[in-house]
């Protein structure tokens, strides 16, 4: 156990018992997403002054993919993508993504309200990735997050450890916190941390105002070599008709009006170069 309170309860899972809320914080579940285990380490050795502010709520603290970190690499050198597997059925755990999956599910079983933070290729102010229910927009908010995206299940197959947290009766969030390698990045992580610590659980979450977009489908590379005729983050906007690059075969020209997450130059044929949503406003909760 450390100075902090906290006792390593599996490898790079550490626990500081509480008799408040159950909370959970991951980080680093694809392995070139460095901000996410920066900041479970500074929590782990914060001074009282955090933990005054928390009170005695019962934390733990996951590294998500320790080898794919140690790799800098998304996922294990021959791998799997680890946030896509959770709850997904009989798990295989014949793998390193199988059996750290297998650690997670088991170590954080417990908690009440989980959240996982990532970072993304892109350029994007700090975005949460949620289901569409009150509960989850209210502690998105309470966190300081100004951006919600929902329907994340029109894009993406298989489980997230956030929807798995939800599956269980709890509360899962997804917090795309800032572009990797960035400062404003790993600062906008332990921020948001610190505020869960105080709103992890929707009656202490003060909620507020927070922008949500639907994801309505993704936009699959029609040819190699996709590059963009101008920057393009989360959250950035197109129109029906704008040519917004191009691929080696020929311009690419929207045919509808959308608020854009994840662009990806390069995107190889047959796969999302980025996902197109709606804008619902922003809501009061």
């Amino acid at each position: 156990m450390n100075g902090t309170g906290f006792e390593e309860v599996a490898e790079q899972v550490w626990r500081r018992r509480g008799t408040g809320r159950k909370l959970a914080v991951v980080g680093s579940i694809h392995g070139d997403e460095e901000a996410g285990a920066t900041v479970i380490r500074e929590i782990l050795t914060a001074d009282d002054r955090l933990w005054r502010r928390a009170g005695p709520v019962d934390l733990t603290l996951a590294i998500g993919n320790p080898l794919a970190l140690e790799q800098g690499t998304r996922f294990s050198a021959g791998g799997r993508d680890l946030n896509r597997i959770f709850g997904a059925g009989e798990l295989d755990t014949s793998d390193y993504e199988g059996a750290r999956a297998s650690t997670l599910m088991e170590s954080l079983g417990h908690a009440e309200v989980l959240l996982d933070l990532h970072q993304t290729a892109c350029s994007t102010p700090p975005v949460a990735v949620i289901e569409d229910t009150q509960n989850h927009l209210r502690l998105a908010a309470g966190l300081g997050v100004a951006h919600a995206v929902v329907g994340i299940e029109a894009v993406y197959s298989g489980t997230m450890i956030a929807r798995w947290m939800d599956a269980r009766g709890g509360l899962g969030l997804t917090v795309e916190t800032g572009q990797k390698g960035r400062e404003e990045a790993r600062a906008a992580a332990f921020e948001i941390v610190r505020r869960f610590l105080t709103a992890g659980s929707t009656a202490g979450a003060r909620g507020g105002r927070i922008r949500r977009y639907r994801l309505r489908a993704p936009w699959i590379s029609p040819g190699s070599g996709v590059r963009f005729d101008r920057p393009l983050g989360n959250t950035s906007r197109i129109r029906a008709g704008e040519r917004i690059g191009q691929t080696d075969e020929g311009p690419l020209t929207s045919d509808t009006d959308a608020v854009i997450f994840l662009p990806r130059e390069g995107a190889p044929v047959g796969t999302p170069c980025m996902l197109l949503a709606d804008d619902e406003g922003v809501l009061s909760v």
